[in-house]
């Protein structure tokens, strides 16, 4: 689930000889000088990941999930990520606690019925978070940013972004959506109480990251699937009968009669019909029944970690 990652490590008596090390072996290379000819930065690569350093330290990004698997197409559960951290403490010889993590991706790729272009022109049209601002690039990727974009939601085409990079595409895949939960700076503290990589050891932790993950997604299903602006009773009963027959295949007129004894009574019985009928129509006609499918998805992910 944890894709892109930023770590910074700050240079003292335990790390200096690892980053100077780095600096001649880095692949490459790209030296950086001030106007007086003084060395600001070296930028480069080693063991898959970017790499730059500086007088206060070093500092390394890149996709976890590349990096330990060979392809950030693939998705890394609990345990993957517990081995992809020991690989990357291995690779540059620093303890997790030494590494702060600066930025956090966390997200997964489904396989959908429809073109992901779809299942983003219906969340831009209808989902909506507070506080978030939305932004949709070229049709194919939808941000949801907060202020000083400390916190992104994306929803992007993964197969078109894997074909602008040139990298190798499973034969017979299609239909490739990702959503990401990307957090910077401050918004990770709430999750990662020291800040360091070793927190990410932490499967509560994880746990924690994976259900922030699923209730934004949760909002913006809420309000992508508000056909009124009204939120009564009715509107309630209607999204509990059209998500219940959709998930599990539930007769609507059987639902509809029990909600008449439960809720309603008798003489409304008929008119609740109505409505229930009128709501599906709605609903599928403004695209909705395409994101109860990316919420099961999501679901489903929840629920195998």
């Amino acid at each position: 689930m944890i894709d892109g990652i930023a770590l910074g490590i700050l240079s003292d008596w335990e790390t200096e000889a690892v980053i100077y090390e780095l600096s001649e072996n880095l692949q490459n290379k790209v030296t950086g000088f001030d106007s007086d000819g003084t060395k600001v930065y070296e930028k480069g690569s080693y063991g898959g990941l970017n790499v730059s350093i500086t007088q206060r330290g070093l500092n390394i990004s890149g996709s976890l999930t590349r990096f330990f698997t060979g392809s950030n197409f693939n998705t890394m559960d609990w345990n993957d990520l517990q081995d992809a951290i020991n690989k990357l403490c291995r690779t540059f010889r620093i303890t997790p606690d030494k590494m702060i993590v600066k930025r956090l991706e966390f997200g997964s790729a489904f396989v959908m019925e429809n073109e992901p272009t779809a299942y983003i022109k219906q969340l831009n049209s209808s989902g909506y978070l507070p506080r978030f601002s939305k932004e949709l690039v070229r049709k194919t990727t939808l941000y949801y940013k907060q202020k000083a974009e400390q916190r992104e939601l994306v929803f992007y085409d993964k197969l078109l972004e894997m074909e602008h990079r040139n990298e190798h595409i499973p034969t017979g895949l299609n239909n490739l959506l990702r959503y990401e939960m990307k957090l910077k700076n401050g918004a990770i503290k709430p999750y990662l109480p020291t800040r360091t990589l070793s927190d990410l050891s932490n499967k509560n932790v994880y746990k924690r990251l994976l259900e922030q993950w699923r209730k934004y997604f949760e909002s913006l299903f809420k309000t992508a699937s508000a056909i009124r602006q009204g939120k009564g009773k009715t509107e309630t009963l209607l999204q509990y009968i059209f998500v219940l027959q959709k998930r599990f295949g539930v007769n609507a007129n059987d639902l509809s009669e029990w909600l008449r004894e439960t809720q309603r009574g008798n003489t409304n019985a008929h008119r609740l019909k109505k409505e229930v009928a009128n709501f599906y129509n709605e609903q599928y006609k403004s695209g909705n029944g395409l994101l109860s499918e990316l919420r099961d998805r999501i679901i489903e992910t929840c629920l195998a970690q």
